[in-house]
């Protein structure tokens, strides 16, 4: 008989209707799956910053100080004083899932604020927020003066929005609130978040360790 279906061969329409069903699960699937990465990869950015925080205030409590950070913002590769002579740090090579920032400023797109070159495979960034005359530390970069100084630090990453906001501008006063990645604004959101230490501002500590 004509129209009759031979053998176990599907139609066009039966097909179709198979392929929609699957393009509506991947589309609801995806962007739940890269949500989920995203937050896995900010619980385990904190708990890096905890573990290095640790080690930091360790190293306080052998030099009365934490490392200057003179030759740079990255911790792992500046800040060797973490791990030679002592090893204050268990893992040397702590690397930032979010350290491939590529421009300045804001999540408005990707023409917002300063471009630079894509950076890879870098530690989480650490501002010591102290001050010292003649010494070229990355504090000046958040223009501390001597008025100002903090024996303090700020560990950061730039956040899911692969862009610097200057977290370490906002931990010494001189950034807004807008500085600070905040969730409920969506998991991919403007700001960096962080780990403040020391005798930093108190409610930009509080604001950053949250």
């Amino acid at each position: 008989m004509r129209g009759t279906r031979k053998g176990n061969a599907f139609t066009l329409i039966e097909l179709l209707i198979v392929v929609a069903i699957i393009a509506i699960l991947a589309a609801i699937a995806v962007p739940n799956f890269l949500e989920a990465q995203i937050r896995s990869k900010i619980a385990r950015a904190k708990a890096d910053m905890r573990s290095v925080a640790t080690g930091l205030e360790a190293y306080f409590v052998d030099w009365n100080g934490y490392p200057a950070g003179s030759r740079g913002p990255d911790l792992v590769r500046d800040a060797t004083e973490l791990t030679t002579p002592i090893a204050y740090l268990t893992t040397a090579g702590l690397s930032d899932p979010f350290g491939e920032a590529w421009r300045w400023g804001d999540n408005a797109g990707a023409s917002a604020g300063q471009r630079f070159a894509r950076q890879a495979g870098v530690g989480y960034k650490y501002f010591f927020l102290d001050y010292y005359e003649g010494l070229s530390t990355w504090a000046r970069r958040a223009n501390l003066t001597p008025d100002r100084r903090q024996m303090a630090y700020v560990l950061y990453s730039y956040g899911p929005d692969f862009a610097q906001n200057l977290l370490e501008w906002f931990a010494v006063g001189r950034q807004t609130v807008d500085a600070l990645y905040d969730p409920t604004n969506g998991t991919v959101s403007q700001g960096d978040f962080g780990r403040c230490g020391g005798a930093a501002r108190s409610w930009e500590a509080s604001m950053i360790n949250r």
